[in-house]
């Protein structure tokens, strides 16, 4: 007989068991768009979630490997601004805690939750379609944190002579509601062809 640990939330979802390593805080701080933001050891699976000041929107997410290893994000608005933001990295690769409350582990002994490290808590969640309408997420009331990786370059758009390099980006309004929708990142004075394959983006809110 086999034997495990699940947690279930009130609607029916598991947020803890033995099979799934949740996302761990690794990572945290303030920076400015177009700076790089150093995370040592940056892993493909890694996710960022990022708090941005009501007003300006924010685009361009981009990874950068060895021997650089980090991120950065560009203002779409014309102007920079300072932003917070967070790393999260599978538990299954961290070193458990010393003096842990409670630790879960899996059959092999990897660990996948501690409750000494701190899990994101996805508030809300959308499908956006960078070839369709612009997507509204309420945050209620608080304001968010949004996930990052997807809001990087969506496609090329050929416009005349030229292409535009096209981001998907974020911005929130005063009652923290955050419009995701598509820009424009740069002009590029050629014409680049590419053939895009629409895909939807999961758009998450965390707080």
């Amino acid at each position: 007989m086999s034997y495990g640990l699940q947690v279930v939330n009130a609607g029916g979802y598991v947020q803890i068991d033995d099979t799934y390593a949740n996302y761990s805080l690794i990572q945290e701080g303030t920076t400015t768009t177009g700076q790089v933001v150093t995370v040592p050891g940056i892993l493909p699976e890694d996710i960022v979630f990022v708090r941005i000041p009501v007003g300006p929107t924010i685009g361009a997410f981009t990874w950068y490997a060895a021997p650089v290893d980090g991120f950065s994000m560009k203002s779409q608005s014309g102007y920079d601004f300072t932003f917070s933001y967070r790393v999260f990295r599978h538990a299954s690769v961290l070193t458990p805690t010393a003096n842990s409350p409670f630790q879960v582990f899996n059959g092999s002994g990897k660990l996948v939750f501690d409750a000494a490290l701190v899990q994101p808590r996805i508030r809300t969640y959308a499908q956006f379609d960078p070839t369709g309408s612009p997507v509204t997420l309420s945050s209620l009331g608080v304001s968010p944190w949004i996930y990052a990786n997807v809001l990087a370059l969506s496609r090329y758009v050929l416009s005349g002579s030229s292409s535009q390099e096209k981001t998907i980006a974020a911005s929130v309004f005063s009652d923290y509601s955050v419009l995701i929708s598509e820009t424009v990142n740069k002009t590029l004075p050629m014409s680049i062809y590419t053939t895009y394959v629409p895909s939807t983006k999961s758009i998450l809110l965390s707080i």
